[in-house]
């Protein structure tokens, strides 16, 4: 089997999408552009001109020296002349045409919406990276881990007590269901130069351009979703909100709340739907030495197990919001999957004491709960 040329353009994709924020760097140029450029745009495009033609013909009738403007072709019969200084751009507006050639230039203000569409992206999601070295906690290397039709909003200062070691992120994209759940973020290793470089150029720095292939250090990071905003419903129009920390379904009372939220539970070290099971402890360690009667001790966790997902969603969703949980739900349930048939939940051992005093209701439900430790 023959493998194409790296680059071959017969194998290569028609087209991307991709977004990206704006940077402060963006913002200056912006600025640096309203204030200091014009576009001239041809009356006949048939006619063909160089930017040197343009040049000449615009310095000589609009009288400045040729040090004072800068011209470049950005698209077909479209110029951007670039004056040096912002008073003599102003001027130039003011004779609103010039020619060049056999055809005439309509000069008119340069803005950031020429020759582009607008668009939206209705998604606002908040991330946390567990795996990304402290020196890389930067929107420039963290970027290429999320799909390209996304973009960095700002980092989080709001943290979780317990999980203080991920970077926690605000980002923009038009599918939340396309964010992996684990990437590798490979970072580039500094340039090495043998000793005979130094020998001749001295102690001047490593050199800029590589001559060998690019050296990389990856480490390996997962992309928990804690919280999705969907944007996509109009304001106007009644929503339903979602509150639940466990499975990100949208609970069963209405509200006007826009944009609707969706929060999701995770926990460290666990890609983001899987099933974390505790370690098994024996009946001695779990009965606490001596101890013969069936309390539960004060500290650590609880798992329970349904044998259907949607029953175990109403149990947690309904009864336990019953119980007084609204407001600390988030805190307490710490993460749920789905596995062979059956649904297992781990919450803390206080919110199972909640759930148990309502037992009554909730013993309706085909559920079993267990006092593993996690």
């Amino acid at each position: 089997m023959d493998f194409p040329d790296p680059g071959n353009r017969d194998f290569r994709p028609d087209h991307i999408t991709a977004c990206t924020a704006r940077t402060p760097a963006l913002v200056e140029e912006e600025r640096n552009l309203e204030l200091h450029a014009l576009l001239a745009v041809q009356m006949d495009g048939r006619v063909k001109l160089s930017d040197e033609q343009v040049r000449r013909d615009a310095l000589r009738q609009l009288r400045i020296s040729e040090w004072s403007l800068r011209v470049t072709k950005t698209a077909a019969a479209t110029f951007l002349l670039r004056f040096s200084e912002p008073a003599t751009r102003t001027a130039a507006l003011g004779v609103r045409e010039i020619r060049a050639g056999h055809t005439a230039l309509r000069l008119r203000p340069w803005t950031r919406q020429h020759g582009a569409q607008a668009s939206k992206v209705k998604y606002r999601v908040r991330l946390c990276l567990e795996g990304v070295p402290s020196h890389a906690w930067q929107c420039e290397v963290v970027t290429p881990l999320f799909a390209p039709r996304s973009f960095v909003e700002l980092f989080c200062d709001k943290r979780y007590t317990e999980k203080e070691e991920c970077l926690c992120l605000w980002i923009w994209t038009d599918d939340p269901t396309g964010l992996a759940k684990s990437g590798t973020l490979r970072i580039e290793e500094p340039i090495t130069v043998t000793e005979e470089y130094f020998i001749h150029l001295g102690n001047m720095g490593s050199p800029y351009v590589r001559s060998d292939q690019a050296e990389l250090l990856k480490h390996e990071v997962m992309i928990h979703v804690d919280q999705v905003q969907d944007f996509t419903t109009p304001p106007a129009s009644p929503v339903r909100s979602e509150d639940s920390a466990t499975s990100g379904l949208p609970s069963e009372e209405s509200g006007s709340e826009w944009p609707v939220n969706y929060r999701y539970s995770w926990a460290l070290g666990v890609k983001d739907g899987e099933v974390f099971v505790p370690q098994r402890q024996s009946v001695h360690d779990r009965l606490g030495g001596r101890r013969r009667d069936d309390s539960r001790p004060e500290g650590g966790e609880v798992v329970m197990v349904a044998r259907s997902a949607h029953l175990l969603v109403c149990m947690i969703c309904k009864e336990m919001v019953d119980l007084g949980r609204r407001q600390t739900r988030g805190e307490e349930v710490l993460l749920a999957g789905d596995r062979d048939g059956k649904v297992t939940i781990v919450m803390k051992r206080q919110a199972w004491k909640k759930l148990n005093r309502g037992r009554r209701r909730a013993v309706r439900t085909p559920c079993t709960v267990t006092g593993q430790a996690a």
